[in-house]
Protein backbone atom coordinates (compact mmCIF):
# COMPACT_ATOMS: atom_id res chain seq x y z
CA UNK A 1 0.00 0.00 0.00
CA UNK A 2 1.72 3.18 -1.21
CA UNK A 3 1.61 6.51 0.62
CA UNK A 4 -0.08 8.11 -2.39
CA UNK A 5 -2.96 5.61 -2.27
CA UNK A 6 -3.41 6.01 1.47
CA UNK A 7 -3.49 9.79 1.06
CA UNK A 8 -5.97 9.54 -1.83
CA UNK A 9 -8.46 7.37 0.09
CA UNK A 10 -8.08 9.45 3.26
CA UNK A 11 -8.99 12.61 1.33
CA UNK A 12 -12.01 10.86 -0.18
CA UNK A 13 -13.07 9.73 3.30
CA UNK A 14 -12.87 13.33 4.51
CA UNK A 15 -15.08 14.53 1.63
CA UNK A 16 -17.67 11.79 2.24
CA UNK A 17 -17.70 12.60 5.97
CA UNK A 18 -18.25 16.30 5.29
CA UNK A 19 -21.18 15.55 2.97
CA UNK A 20 -22.65 13.08 5.46
CA UNK A 21 -22.27 15.48 8.38
CA UNK A 22 -24.08 18.23 6.48
CA UNK A 23 -26.96 16.02 5.33
CA UNK A 24 -27.57 14.07 8.56
CA UNK A 25 -27.56 15.04 12.27
CA UNK A 26 -24.55 13.01 13.40
CA UNK A 27 -23.41 13.44 17.03
CA UNK A 28 -19.94 14.92 17.47
CA UNK A 29 -19.08 12.00 19.78
CA UNK A 30 -18.95 9.76 16.70
CA UNK A 31 -16.18 11.95 15.28
CA UNK A 32 -14.12 11.34 18.41
CA UNK A 33 -14.72 7.58 18.23
CA UNK A 34 -13.60 7.53 14.58
CA UNK A 35 -10.44 9.50 15.34
CA UNK A 36 -9.44 7.37 18.34
CA UNK A 37 -10.14 4.06 16.59
CA UNK A 38 -8.30 5.21 13.48
CA UNK A 39 -5.31 6.46 15.47
CA UNK A 40 -5.12 3.08 17.25
CA UNK A 41 -5.11 1.18 13.94
CA UNK A 42 -2.44 3.49 12.52
CA UNK A 43 -0.23 2.95 15.58
CA UNK A 44 -0.65 -0.85 15.47
CA UNK A 45 -0.13 -1.36 11.74
CA UNK A 46 2.23 1.51 10.85
CA UNK A 47 5.09 -0.78 9.86
CA UNK A 48 2.99 -3.30 7.92
CA UNK A 49 1.36 -0.95 5.38
CA UNK A 50 -1.67 -3.22 4.96
CA UNK A 51 -5.41 -2.67 4.65
CA UNK A 52 -5.81 -2.00 8.38
CA UNK A 53 -3.46 0.98 8.10
CA UNK A 54 -5.57 2.36 5.23
CA UNK A 55 -8.76 1.90 7.27
CA UNK A 56 -7.09 3.67 10.19
CA UNK A 57 -6.22 6.75 8.14
CA UNK A 58 -9.68 6.80 6.58
CA UNK A 59 -11.31 6.69 10.03
CA UNK A 60 -9.13 9.56 11.25
CA UNK A 61 -9.98 11.61 8.14
CA UNK A 62 -13.69 10.82 8.54
CA UNK A 63 -13.61 11.85 12.20
CA UNK A 64 -11.91 15.14 11.32
CA UNK A 65 -14.49 15.77 8.59
CA UNK A 66 -17.43 15.19 10.95
CA UNK A 67 -15.82 17.32 13.67
CA UNK A 68 -15.20 20.19 11.25
CA UNK A 69 -18.81 20.14 10.05
CA UNK A 70 -20.03 20.23 13.65
CA UNK A 71 -17.95 23.32 14.49
CA UNK A 72 -18.85 24.96 11.20
CA UNK A 73 -22.51 24.60 12.11
CA UNK A 74 -21.78 26.10 15.54
CA UNK A 75 -19.87 29.01 13.98
CA UNK A 76 -22.74 29.69 11.58
CA UNK A 77 -25.43 29.49 14.25
CA UNK A 78 -27.60 32.58 14.03
CA UNK A 79 -29.50 33.68 17.14
CA UNK A 80 -31.15 36.32 14.96
CA UNK A 81 -33.02 33.63 13.01
CA UNK A 82 -35.12 32.88 16.10
CA UNK A 83 -37.03 36.10 15.35
CA UNK A 84 -37.81 35.21 11.71
CA UNK A 85 -41.37 35.82 10.48
CA UNK A 86 -42.46 37.58 13.68
CA UNK A 87 -42.94 41.19 14.74
CA UNK A 88 -40.87 44.19 13.63
CA UNK A 89 -37.50 44.48 15.40
CA UNK A 90 -34.47 46.78 15.47
CA UNK A 91 -30.93 45.53 14.86
CA UNK A 92 -27.59 47.29 15.25
CA UNK A 93 -24.43 46.04 13.59
CA UNK A 94 -22.17 46.60 10.61
CA UNK A 95 -22.09 45.89 6.88
CA UNK A 96 -19.77 42.93 6.27
CA UNK A 97 -19.60 42.82 2.46
CA UNK A 98 -19.81 45.17 -0.47
CA UNK A 99 -23.14 45.56 -2.23
CA UNK A 100 -24.48 43.08 -4.76
CA UNK A 101 -26.62 44.59 -7.48
CA UNK A 102 -29.84 42.80 -8.44
CA UNK A 103 -32.85 43.85 -10.51
CA UNK A 104 -34.45 46.72 -8.61
CA UNK A 105 -32.38 46.36 -5.42
CA UNK A 106 -28.99 46.19 -3.72
CA UNK A 107 -28.06 43.39 -1.34
CA UNK A 108 -25.71 43.59 1.66
CA UNK A 109 -24.58 41.08 4.27
CA UNK A 110 -25.20 42.67 7.67
CA UNK A 111 -23.66 41.29 10.88
CA UNK A 112 -25.96 41.99 13.83
CA UNK A 113 -24.52 42.67 17.30
CA UNK A 114 -27.50 44.15 19.19
CA UNK A 115 -31.25 43.53 19.01
CA UNK A 116 -34.18 45.57 20.32
CA UNK A 117 -37.51 43.76 20.76
CA UNK A 118 -40.43 45.33 22.62
CA UNK A 119 -38.14 48.04 24.06
CA UNK A 120 -35.76 45.39 25.45
CA UNK A 121 -32.11 45.34 24.37
CA UNK A 122 -29.85 42.28 24.15
CA UNK A 123 -26.57 41.25 22.55
CA UNK A 124 -27.05 38.94 19.61
CA UNK A 125 -25.00 37.07 17.03
CA UNK A 126 -25.98 36.39 13.46
CA UNK A 127 -25.95 37.60 9.87
CA UNK A 128 -28.83 39.04 7.87
CA UNK A 129 -29.16 39.62 4.13
CA UNK A 130 -30.40 43.19 3.66
CA UNK A 131 -32.34 43.85 0.45
CA UNK A 132 -32.46 47.61 -0.05
CA UNK A 133 -33.62 50.04 -2.77
CA UNK A 134 -30.98 50.93 -5.40
CA UNK A 135 -30.68 54.49 -4.08
CA UNK A 136 -29.53 53.21 -0.67
CA UNK A 137 -25.78 52.75 -1.10
CA UNK A 138 -23.99 51.64 2.06
CA UNK A 139 -20.34 50.60 2.16
CA UNK A 140 -18.55 47.69 3.84
CA UNK A 141 -17.82 48.67 7.43
CA UNK A 142 -20.76 51.05 7.88
CA UNK A 143 -22.41 50.88 11.31
CA UNK A 144 -26.17 50.69 10.82
CA UNK A 145 -29.40 50.62 12.76
CA UNK A 146 -31.93 48.54 10.85
CA UNK A 147 -35.68 48.42 11.52
CA UNK A 148 -37.92 45.83 9.87
CA UNK A 149 -39.23 42.27 9.88
CA UNK A 150 -36.90 39.28 9.56
CA UNK A 151 -37.98 36.71 6.97
CA UNK A 152 -36.90 33.16 6.22
CA UNK A 153 -35.43 32.78 2.68
CA UNK A 154 -37.56 30.89 0.19
CA UNK A 155 -36.68 27.25 -0.37
CA UNK A 156 -36.74 27.36 -4.18
CA UNK A 157 -36.02 30.58 -6.05
CA UNK A 158 -34.86 29.35 -9.44
CA UNK A 159 -35.43 26.52 -11.85
CA UNK A 160 -33.90 23.11 -11.31
CA UNK A 161 -32.41 21.86 -8.06
CA UNK A 162 -30.80 25.13 -7.02
CA UNK A 163 -32.03 26.01 -3.52
CA UNK A 164 -31.82 29.68 -2.58
CA UNK A 165 -32.18 28.85 1.11
CA UNK A 166 -29.29 26.36 1.10
CA UNK A 167 -27.20 28.73 -0.99
CA UNK A 168 -27.52 31.42 1.69
CA UNK A 169 -27.15 28.95 4.58
CA UNK A 170 -23.66 27.90 3.52
CA UNK A 171 -22.54 31.45 4.39
CA UNK A 172 -24.44 31.53 7.67
CA UNK A 173 -27.36 33.53 6.27
CA UNK A 174 -30.69 32.28 7.65
CA UNK A 175 -32.60 35.59 7.68
CA UNK A 176 -33.30 38.45 5.33
CA UNK A 177 -34.95 41.87 5.52
CA UNK A 178 -36.69 43.36 2.50
CA UNK A 179 -36.53 47.16 2.21
CA UNK A 180 -36.09 47.88 5.96
CA UNK A 181 -35.49 51.34 7.39
CA UNK A 182 -31.75 51.95 7.78
CA UNK A 183 -29.73 54.65 9.50
CA UNK A 184 -25.97 55.06 9.49
CA UNK A 185 -24.37 55.39 12.93
CA UNK A 186 -20.70 55.44 11.94
CA UNK A 187 -18.00 53.27 10.40
CA UNK A 188 -15.75 50.50 11.78
CA UNK A 189 -12.76 48.80 10.19
CA UNK A 190 -13.60 45.27 11.28
CA UNK A 191 -11.82 43.63 8.32
CA UNK A 192 -8.98 45.95 7.24
CA UNK A 193 -7.44 43.61 4.64
CA UNK A 194 -10.78 42.65 3.09
CA UNK A 195 -12.03 46.23 3.00
CA UNK A 196 -8.79 47.36 1.31
CA UNK A 197 -9.15 44.65 -1.32
CA UNK A 198 -12.74 45.77 -1.93
CA UNK A 199 -11.35 49.23 -2.74
CA UNK A 200 -8.92 47.70 -5.26
CA UNK A 201 -11.73 45.76 -6.90
CA UNK A 202 -14.01 48.78 -7.13
CA UNK A 203 -11.18 50.89 -8.55
CA UNK A 204 -10.55 48.17 -11.16
CA UNK A 205 -14.26 48.08 -12.09
CA UNK A 206 -14.42 51.88 -12.30
CA UNK A 207 -11.59 51.90 -14.82
CA UNK A 208 -13.24 49.21 -16.91
CA UNK A 209 -16.48 51.20 -16.74
CA UNK A 210 -14.65 54.21 -18.22
CA UNK A 211 -13.32 52.09 -21.09
CA UNK A 212 -16.11 49.70 -22.17
CA UNK A 213 -19.84 50.18 -22.89
CA UNK A 214 -22.68 47.79 -22.07
CA UNK A 215 -23.33 44.93 -22.71
CA UNK A 216 -19.63 44.25 -23.31
CA UNK A 217 -18.74 45.57 -19.85
CA UNK A 218 -21.24 43.31 -18.10
CA UNK A 219 -20.00 40.26 -20.00
CA UNK A 220 -16.35 41.06 -19.19
CA UNK A 221 -17.02 41.51 -15.47
CA UNK A 222 -18.77 38.14 -15.56
CA UNK A 223 -15.76 36.52 -17.23
CA UNK A 224 -13.20 38.06 -14.89
CA UNK A 225 -15.11 38.20 -11.60
CA UNK A 226 -18.05 35.84 -11.97
CA UNK A 227 -20.22 38.92 -11.42
CA UNK A 228 -23.62 38.75 -13.12
CA UNK A 229 -25.16 41.90 -11.65
CA UNK A 230 -24.44 44.05 -14.72
CA UNK A 231 -25.97 41.54 -17.15
CA UNK A 232 -29.40 42.31 -18.57
CA UNK A 233 -32.13 39.71 -17.96
CA UNK A 234 -32.38 39.03 -21.69
CA UNK A 235 -28.64 38.38 -21.96
CA UNK A 236 -28.75 35.99 -18.97
CA UNK A 237 -31.53 34.10 -20.71
CA UNK A 238 -29.47 33.95 -23.90
CA UNK A 239 -26.54 32.49 -21.94
CA UNK A 240 -28.85 29.80 -20.55
CA UNK A 241 -30.32 28.99 -23.97
CA UNK A 242 -26.89 28.62 -25.58
CA UNK A 243 -25.21 26.69 -22.77
CA UNK A 244 -22.68 29.45 -22.07
CA UNK A 245 -23.69 30.39 -18.51
CA UNK A 246 -20.51 28.72 -17.28
CA UNK A 247 -18.52 31.60 -18.77
CA UNK A 248 -19.78 34.01 -16.09
CA UNK A 249 -19.37 31.59 -13.16
CA UNK A 250 -15.83 32.22 -11.94
CA UNK A 251 -14.06 28.88 -11.47
CA UNK A 252 -10.68 27.22 -11.77
CA UNK A 253 -11.52 26.82 -15.43
CA UNK A 254 -11.60 30.60 -15.96
CA UNK A 255 -8.27 31.09 -14.20
CA UNK A 256 -6.74 28.19 -16.10
CA UNK A 257 -7.63 29.54 -19.51
CA UNK A 258 -6.31 32.98 -18.66
CA UNK A 259 -3.03 31.45 -17.47
CA UNK A 260 -2.92 29.37 -20.64
CA UNK A 261 -3.30 32.54 -22.69
CA UNK A 262 -0.62 34.36 -20.67
CA UNK A 263 1.74 31.38 -21.02
CA UNK A 264 1.14 31.26 -24.78
CA UNK A 265 1.82 35.01 -25.04
CA UNK A 266 5.10 34.66 -23.14
CA UNK A 267 6.10 31.78 -25.42
CA UNK A 268 5.24 33.89 -28.45
CA UNK A 269 7.48 36.66 -27.05
CA UNK A 270 10.38 34.22 -26.66
CA UNK A 271 10.37 33.77 -22.86
CA UNK A 272 12.06 30.58 -21.67
CA UNK A 273 9.62 27.84 -20.65
CA UNK A 274 11.21 27.37 -17.22
CA UNK A 275 10.34 30.98 -16.33
CA UNK A 276 6.80 31.02 -17.65
CA UNK A 277 5.19 29.37 -14.61
CA UNK A 278 6.60 31.98 -12.23
CA UNK A 279 5.55 34.82 -14.51
CA UNK A 280 2.04 33.34 -14.69
CA UNK A 281 2.04 33.04 -10.89
CA UNK A 282 2.80 36.77 -10.64
CA UNK A 283 0.07 37.62 -13.17
CA UNK A 284 -2.55 35.48 -11.40
CA UNK A 285 -1.57 36.89 -7.99
CA UNK A 286 -1.95 40.40 -9.37
CA UNK A 287 -5.29 39.44 -10.89
CA UNK A 288 -6.56 38.04 -7.57
CA UNK A 289 -5.56 41.19 -5.68
CA UNK A 290 -6.88 43.48 -8.39
CA UNK A 291 -10.37 41.96 -8.37
CA UNK A 292 -10.75 41.87 -4.59
CA UNK A 293 -9.43 38.44 -3.53
CA UNK A 294 -12.91 37.10 -2.77
CA UNK A 295 -13.21 33.47 -1.70
CA UNK A 296 -14.42 32.36 -5.14
CA UNK A 297 -11.52 34.14 -6.85
CA UNK A 298 -8.90 32.68 -4.50
CA UNK A 299 -10.43 29.21 -4.88
CA UNK A 300 -10.38 29.51 -8.66
CA UNK A 301 -6.77 30.73 -8.61
CA UNK A 302 -5.65 27.75 -6.49
CA UNK A 303 -7.30 25.28 -8.85
CA UNK A 304 -5.96 26.99 -11.95
CA UNK A 305 -2.40 27.22 -10.64
CA UNK A 306 -2.46 23.58 -9.53
CA UNK A 307 -3.18 22.57 -13.11
CA UNK A 308 -0.40 24.82 -14.42
CA UNK A 309 2.09 23.48 -11.83
CA UNK A 310 1.23 19.87 -12.69
CA UNK A 311 1.78 20.66 -16.34
CA UNK A 312 5.10 22.40 -15.63
CA UNK A 313 6.40 19.39 -13.67
CA UNK A 314 5.07 16.93 -16.29
CA UNK A 315 2.90 15.39 -13.56
CA UNK A 316 -0.47 16.01 -15.18
CA UNK A 317 -1.71 12.40 -15.00
CA UNK A 318 -0.72 12.15 -11.30
CA UNK A 319 -2.15 15.45 -10.07
CA UNK A 320 -5.30 13.99 -8.49
CA UNK A 321 -3.82 13.99 -4.98
CA UNK A 322 -2.86 17.66 -5.24
CA UNK A 323 -6.39 18.52 -6.39
CA UNK A 324 -7.92 16.50 -3.57
CA UNK A 325 -5.64 18.20 -1.05
CA UNK A 326 -6.67 21.62 -2.36
CA UNK A 327 -10.32 20.61 -2.09
CA UNK A 328 -9.87 19.33 1.47
CA UNK A 329 -8.09 22.52 2.57
CA UNK A 330 -10.79 24.76 1.06
CA UNK A 331 -13.57 22.69 2.61
CA UNK A 332 -11.85 22.84 5.98
CA UNK A 333 -12.55 26.57 6.00
CA UNK A 334 -15.99 26.40 4.33
CA UNK A 335 -17.44 22.86 4.53
CA UNK A 336 -20.82 23.96 3.18
CA UNK A 337 -19.31 24.66 -0.23
CA UNK A 338 -19.16 20.93 -0.97
CA UNK A 339 -22.92 20.56 -1.38
CA UNK A 340 -24.26 24.10 -1.66
CA UNK A 341 -21.73 26.13 -3.69
CA UNK A 342 -22.07 25.60 -7.44
CA UNK A 343 -18.86 27.58 -8.01
CA UNK A 344 -16.79 25.20 -5.88
CA UNK A 345 -18.29 22.17 -7.61
CA UNK A 346 -17.61 23.65 -11.04
CA UNK A 347 -14.01 24.49 -10.08
CA UNK A 348 -13.35 21.03 -8.70
CA UNK A 349 -14.86 19.11 -11.61
CA UNK A 350 -13.42 21.43 -14.26
CA UNK A 351 -9.92 20.99 -12.82
CA UNK A 352 -10.34 17.21 -12.80
CA UNK A 353 -11.40 17.43 -16.43
CA UNK A 354 -8.32 19.46 -17.29
CA UNK A 355 -6.07 16.90 -15.59
CA UNK A 356 -7.58 13.73 -16.99
CA UNK A 357 -8.96 14.70 -20.40
CA UNK A 358 -6.36 17.21 -21.63
CA UNK A 359 -3.78 14.51 -22.53
CA UNK A 360 -6.43 12.46 -24.34
CA UNK A 361 -7.77 15.35 -26.42
CA UNK A 362 -4.26 16.66 -27.11
CA UNK A 363 -3.36 13.28 -28.66
CA UNK A 364 -6.45 13.46 -30.89
CA UNK A 365 -6.10 17.10 -31.98
CA UNK A 366 -2.49 17.18 -33.09
CA UNK A 367 -3.24 19.03 -36.34
CA UNK A 368 -4.83 22.09 -34.75
CA UNK A 369 -2.81 25.34 -35.07
CA UNK A 370 -0.71 26.41 -32.07
CA UNK A 371 -0.94 30.16 -32.82
CA UNK A 372 -1.40 32.25 -29.63
CA UNK A 373 -2.46 29.20 -27.64
CA UNK A 374 -5.53 28.41 -29.79
CA UNK A 375 -5.01 24.66 -29.53
CA UNK A 376 -4.36 24.63 -25.78
CA UNK A 377 -7.34 26.89 -25.10
CA UNK A 378 -9.73 24.71 -27.13
CA UNK A 379 -8.48 21.50 -25.49
CA UNK A 380 -8.78 23.02 -22.01
CA UNK A 381 -12.31 24.29 -22.60
CA UNK A 382 -13.55 21.00 -24.06
CA UNK A 383 -11.97 18.99 -21.22
CA UNK A 384 -13.62 21.15 -18.58
CA UNK A 385 -16.99 21.17 -20.34
CA UNK A 386 -17.17 17.39 -20.61
CA UNK A 387 -16.63 17.03 -16.86
CA UNK A 388 -19.12 19.70 -15.71
CA UNK A 389 -21.96 18.88 -18.13
CA UNK A 390 -23.92 16.59 -15.74
CA UNK A 391 -23.62 19.16 -12.95
CA UNK A 392 -25.11 21.90 -15.14
CA UNK A 393 -27.88 19.53 -16.24
CA UNK A 394 -28.58 18.54 -12.62
CA UNK A 395 -28.94 22.10 -11.36
CA UNK A 396 -30.79 23.70 -14.25
CA UNK A 397 -32.55 20.71 -15.89
CA UNK A 398 -31.95 22.14 -19.33
CA UNK A 399 -29.73 21.12 -22.17
CA UNK A 400 -28.78 23.49 -24.95
CA UNK A 401 -28.90 21.84 -28.36
CA UNK A 402 -26.78 24.62 -29.87
CA UNK A 403 -24.22 24.61 -27.03
CA UNK A 404 -21.55 22.44 -28.74
CA UNK A 405 -21.43 24.65 -31.84
CA UNK A 406 -21.62 27.94 -29.91
CA UNK A 407 -18.86 26.88 -27.51
CA UNK A 408 -16.60 25.75 -30.34
CA UNK A 409 -17.04 29.14 -32.01
CA UNK A 410 -16.38 31.32 -28.97
CA UNK A 411 -14.31 29.35 -26.45
CA UNK A 412 -11.01 29.55 -28.35
CA UNK A 413 -11.07 33.37 -28.12
CA UNK A 414 -12.24 33.58 -24.48
CA UNK A 415 -8.65 33.45 -23.12
CA UNK A 416 -7.65 36.43 -25.27
CA UNK A 417 -10.83 38.25 -24.23
CA UNK A 418 -10.02 37.78 -20.55
CA UNK A 419 -6.39 38.70 -21.07
CA UNK A 420 -7.17 41.88 -23.03
CA UNK A 421 -9.90 42.83 -20.54
CA UNK A 422 -7.66 42.34 -17.52
CA UNK A 423 -4.81 44.30 -19.13
CA UNK A 424 -7.25 47.07 -20.03
CA UNK A 425 -8.28 47.54 -16.41
CA UNK A 426 -4.75 47.11 -15.03
CA UNK A 427 -3.08 49.47 -17.53
CA UNK A 428 -5.75 52.11 -16.91
CA UNK A 429 -4.29 52.51 -13.41
CA UNK A 430 -1.12 53.81 -15.10
CA UNK A 431 -2.64 55.66 -18.07
CA UNK A 432 -6.28 55.58 -19.23
CA UNK A 433 -5.32 55.81 -22.91
CA UNK A 434 -3.12 52.72 -22.54
CA UNK A 435 -6.06 50.89 -20.98
CA UNK A 436 -8.27 51.96 -23.88
CA UNK A 437 -5.83 50.44 -26.37
CA UNK A 438 -6.24 47.04 -24.73
CA UNK A 439 -9.95 47.77 -24.25
CA UNK A 440 -10.51 48.09 -28.00
CA UNK A 441 -9.17 44.56 -28.49
CA UNK A 442 -11.36 43.27 -25.67
CA UNK A 443 -14.39 45.06 -27.16
CA UNK A 444 -13.86 43.34 -30.53
CA UNK A 445 -13.70 39.89 -28.96
CA UNK A 446 -16.65 40.57 -26.64
CA UNK A 447 -18.78 41.89 -29.52
CA UNK A 448 -18.01 38.80 -31.59
CA UNK A 449 -18.88 36.44 -28.72
CA UNK A 450 -22.09 38.25 -27.81
CA UNK A 451 -23.11 38.30 -31.46
CA UNK A 452 -22.78 34.50 -31.70
CA UNK A 453 -24.63 33.96 -28.40
CA UNK A 454 -27.50 36.33 -29.22
CA UNK A 455 -27.94 34.89 -32.71
CA UNK A 456 -27.98 31.28 -31.52
CA UNK A 457 -30.38 32.10 -28.67
CA UNK A 458 -33.01 33.23 -31.19
CA UNK A 459 -33.27 29.72 -32.67
CA UNK A 460 -36.58 28.26 -31.50
CA UNK A 461 -35.19 24.78 -30.76
CA UNK A 462 -32.05 26.08 -29.00
CA UNK A 463 -32.90 24.41 -25.66
CA UNK A 464 -34.75 21.36 -24.42
CA UNK A 465 -36.03 20.78 -20.89
CA UNK A 466 -34.77 17.53 -19.39
CA UNK A 467 -35.96 16.49 -15.95
CA UNK A 468 -34.03 13.42 -14.85
CA UNK A 469 -33.43 12.06 -11.33
CA UNK A 470 -29.90 12.50 -10.05
CA UNK A 471 -29.24 8.75 -9.94
CA UNK A 472 -29.98 8.56 -13.67
CA UNK A 473 -27.54 11.36 -14.57
CA UNK A 474 -24.46 11.23 -12.36
CA UNK A 475 -23.52 7.54 -11.83
CA UNK A 476 -23.79 6.32 -15.46
CA UNK A 477 -22.10 9.40 -16.95
CA UNK A 478 -19.13 9.51 -14.61
CA UNK A 479 -18.78 5.71 -14.56
CA UNK A 480 -18.49 5.61 -18.36
CA UNK A 481 -16.16 8.63 -18.32
CA UNK A 482 -13.91 7.01 -15.70
CA UNK A 483 -13.97 3.73 -17.65
CA UNK A 484 -12.92 5.49 -20.83
CA UNK A 485 -10.06 7.34 -19.08
CA UNK A 486 -8.88 4.10 -17.46
CA UNK A 487 -8.99 2.29 -20.83
CA UNK A 488 -7.06 5.07 -22.60
CA UNK A 489 -4.35 5.25 -19.92
CA UNK A 490 -3.97 1.45 -19.87
CA UNK A 491 -3.72 1.37 -23.64
CA UNK A 492 -1.10 4.15 -23.60
CA UNK A 493 0.89 2.26 -20.96
CA UNK A 494 0.77 -0.92 -23.04
CA UNK A 495 2.08 0.99 -26.06
CA UNK A 496 4.87 2.45 -23.94
CA UNK A 497 5.87 -0.99 -22.63
CA UNK A 498 5.78 -2.49 -26.14
CA UNK A 499 7.93 0.36 -27.50
CA UNK A 500 10.40 0.02 -24.63
CA UNK A 501 10.70 -3.73 -25.19
CA UNK A 502 11.22 -3.16 -28.91
CA UNK A 503 14.04 -0.70 -28.25
CA UNK A 504 15.67 -3.05 -25.72
CA UNK A 505 15.41 -5.96 -28.16
CA UNK A 506 17.02 -3.85 -30.90
CA UNK A 507 19.90 -2.91 -28.59
CA UNK A 508 20.56 -6.56 -27.80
Amino acid sequence: MTKAKIFYWACLAFLVAVATGILFPIPVMLAGIFCLTGALLVALFWAKRNMFLLVGFMLVASGLGLWRVFWWQQENFSAVAVFNDQQEIVLRGWVETEKTKTTGSHQFVFRAEEIFVDSQQALVRGKVLLILPPLVDWQAGDLLEVRGQLKTPEQQAEEGFFSYRRHLAKDGLYSLMVFPQTEKLGWVNKKPITFTLYKFKNAFLNRLNAILPQPQLGFLTGLLLGQKTDLAAELKNNFARTGTSHLVALSGFNITIITQAVAALFLFLGVARRRIFWLCLLVVSGFVLMVGAGSSVVRAAIMGLLFLLAKKENRLPNAKNAILLAGVLMLWFKPGDLLFDVGFQLSFLATLGLVYLTPILAARLLRLPEFLGFKEALIATLSAQIFVLPLLLFYFQKVSLVSPLVNILILPVIPLTMLFGFLAGACAFVWVLLGQLWGWGAWLFLTYELGIINFAAKISWATANIQLPVWLVFPPYYFLLALFIWWWRKRRHQKFVAERNRVLAALE
